[in-house]
């Protein structure tokens, strides 16, 4: 049977998850102070574990629901399913799977999921109404981004660093950027409204990101009096990483997307001699890929994230 287990199960939890781990390509896996982060959010009521319990109360795999983010975060067998066939293996990852998507709907109009899910696991997902999108990781060195020419600055545009007083105008102005891209669909607890906007930007400065070293590191482009322009950056161990760039949607096509990255790039450079260069992932449908593809990022690898919706469901 499918139950919600307690804390109580926590060092047996902690070994499936450093098994998961371990399954993973390099590529894909994530910093190693995942285990400790899921049950710290675990301890604070943030996340929620439910685990597929045999006869002899042994548990033969795990599902990980993020609360906050509203995630089917990990699915992942114990080893005490080794005994079981590829059949009964995926069955049991189906109904995890099930008992993850009946929990989040009470919980919110959107579930979001990926990773390598296998393609049974896959097929069930869509089948509930889920919808794949393509994603992928990129990155550009140092050379590549000291090479880049220096932005041509007009009178009335100027760069600044961030402030956490200005929150609130960037988060309005990051959520008038996403309206009607594939990334609402795609995260819409980021950007979906001002309030996830917000959330985005206050996950950045919390480390959710990365390290999020210094307010310099991430700059704002502004005209005039008005902020039009947004890159936040993280540090992640020897590279920088992009939570976020945003222009003001009316501006767009005039080359300052172009001109806030390049400035804010070739900064990073100049302030930590220790980073490799820049990192950031990006939906494929996003038009903001080909100018990553112009400054010179190069795709490491691709992977999908699957997402359902209230407002698709037929249920």
């Amino acid at each position: 049977m499918i139950e919600q287990i307690g804390l109580d199960r926590c060092n047996e939890v902690r070994l499936i998850l450093e098994d998961y781990l371990d399954t993973l390509d390099e590529s894909q896996r994530p910093p190693s102070t995942l285990i400790d982060q899921v049950i710290d959010h675990w301890e604070n009521q943030r996340i929620e574990v439910y685990a597929k319990i045999d006869t002899d109360n042994q548990i033969l795999g795990i599902a990980v629901l993020g609360l906050v983010s509203n995630r089917i975060s990990i699915i992942s067998m114990a080893k005490a399913a080794e005994t079981l066939d590829e059949p009964q293996i995926v069955s049991i990852q189906i109904e995890l799977f099930q008992a993850g998507y009946k929990r989040l709907k009470t919980t919110g109009d959107s579930i979001l999921t990926g990773g390598p899910l296998g393609e049974s696991l896959r097929e069930h997902a869509l089948s509930l109404g889920f919808r794949g999108f393509e994603r992928t990781s990129m990155e550009a060195c140092r050379e590549v981004l000291e090479s880049l020419d220096d932005p041509t600055l007009t009178k009335d545009l100027s760069f600044i660093p961030f402030d956490e007083s200005m929150k609130g105008t960037l988060s309005e102005l990051i959520y008038r950027g996403n309206v009607g891209s594939v990334d609402v669909d795609v995260f819409p607890l980021f950007s979906g409204t001002e309030e996830h906007a917000l959330k985005l930007i206050e996950d950045t400065i919390g480390n959710q990101f990365g390290e999020f070293k210094s307010p310099d590191d991430s700059r704002i482009l502004k005209i005039g009096d008005s902020l039009v322009g947004v890159c936040l950056i993280t540090i992640r161990g020897r590279f920088a990483y992009i939570p976020d760039v945003c222009i003001e949607p009316t501006l767009r096509r005039k080359g300052l997307g172009r001109a806030l990255l390049v400035h804010t790039l070739k900064r990073l450079m100049k302030t930590y001699s220790d980073l490799d260069g820049v990192g950031l992932d990006v939906t494929i449908e996003n038009p903001a890929k080909h100018l990553y593809d112009s400054l010179g990022f190069k795709e490491q690898r691709r992977y999908e994230i699957l997402n359902w919706m209230k407002k698709w469901s037929t249920d």
